[in-house]
Formats: C-alpha cells, sequence, structure tokens
C-alpha cells in the first residue's frame, strides 16, 4: 500500500508539472544594426527563445542587418520549472549557424 502512494504521488507530481499556470506572450518586432555574419555583408537573422523546457524559433530574415519580424509567440510558464526567459539571435546558414547574441 505505501508503495502504491508514492507511485500515485509521482504521477501526480509528473502531471502537476505538466500543467502550464500563465502563458507569456512575446511579440518579436525587429531588430537595429546587427552584425554582418556572411561574406556578402549581411545576415539571416532569426531569435529563439527558450522558457523552462518549451522553445521557440522566429522565422529567417534573409540578407538584412535591420529585420523585421512582427511574430507573436505564447509560452508556457509552469509553476515548477525554471522561469527565466533565454532570448537569443543567430545568423541561418548552410551549415552551422552563427551565434549573434543573447
Amino acid at each position: 500500500y505505501f508503495q502504491r502512494n508514492t507511485k500515485l504521488c509521482d504521477v501526480n507530481r509528473r502531471l502537476k508539472s505538466q500543467i502550464w499556470s500563465s502563458v507569456v506572450t512575446i511579440v518579436l518586432v525587429e531588430g537595429k544594426n546587427l552584425l554582418p555574419m556572411d561574406i556578402d555583408g549581411f545576415s539571416d537573422p532569426y531569435a529563439k527563445f527558450r522558457l523552462g523546457n518549451e522553445k521557440y524559433k522566429s522565422k529567417v530574415i534573409y540578407k538584412t542587418l535591420n529585420p523585421s519580424w512582427l511574430e507573436q509567440f505564447d509560452l508556457h510558464l509552469y509553476d515548477d520549472q525554471s522561469q527565466d526567459l533565454e532570448v537569443t539571435i543567430w545568423d541561418k546558414d548552410r551549415s552551422k549557424d552563427d551565434f549573434m547574441g543573447r
């Protein structure tokens, strides 16, 4: 009987961790004066967002240093996970994408 309760408790804890408590809405508008990362003097920037275990990625805007995304992302906020929002900007390449900033 005691083992059963422990297992139920573990299941309840796992289920609770999958239920979000709030939604964080992010609106990615634009970037200005980004660094040129490509040989042609431009970049192909996109943004990545991470909140807890959730990850989102914007569309790539090709050949620009001043991208205009105008995208909205709804990230779920969980009570029992890290609440830090991480935003990084990347340059899209054929092989490995280049980190541009945080």
